[in-house]
Formats: structure tokens, sequence, C-alpha cells
């Protein structure tokens, strides 16, 4: 079975997301900050990773450059679902997002 770690510090968007993934036949990981998401792709590598933007400890960009970072693990495809809003740098995210994407190409 393939494994899913979802991160996110909100209980209830955990539970929801472990649901919807558990009924696709992922088995689920969860992970409250973005040293534990790390740690948790480290230990599991898992096939999906779902993260909230902003994370408790290191967010979510910088957990994604720590996954990256790991070398000896097959890397996990990424995905971040999140309700994120910087009303004073709207692209901002965008930039950083750019950024380390092109730095993995």
């Amino acid at each position: 079975m393939a494994k899913c770690v979802i991160a996110d510090d909100s209980r209830i968007i955990r539970m929801l997301l472990s649901k919807i993934m558990a009924n696709l036949n992922f088995e689920v990981i969860e992970a409250e900050d973005g040293e534990e998401v790390v740690e948790m792709v480290e230990l599991n590598e898992p096939a999906v990773v779902i993260m909230d933007w902003r994370l408790p400890v290191l967010d979510g960009i910088d957990a994604l450059y720590k996954i990256r970072s790991l070398k000896k693990i097959k890397q996990p495809k990424v995905m971040f679902c999140s309700s994120l809003v910087d009303v004073d740098n709207p692209r901002g995210a965008g930039r950083r997002c750019r950024r380390l994407y092109n730095e993995t190409l």
C-alpha cells in the first residue's frame, strides 16, 4: 500500500485529508509541523505528501527544501493545500515556489 504524509497544524484538516486519502487506499501518516513532516518523509518514504503552506516550526516551503535535500530517499510528489492569503505580498509565495521548481530541474 502506498503511503501519504499529511501535514497541517489543524487537526480537522488532517482528519478530512486522512479520510480522503485512506479511501484512495493510501496508508496515512500525519504530521503537525514542518520539522515533523520532514522526519516522517525520511522515516516512511511516502509516495505523496500533502501539506499546509503555513506550518509551525518550519513552513511548508522550507520543509519542501529539506525534503528535496534528502538524497537517500525516493522523492515523493508534494501538494500544498492551504488557505494562505498574504495581502501584503500576494506574489511572494509564488516566487518561492518557482525558485524551488527551477532549482530542482
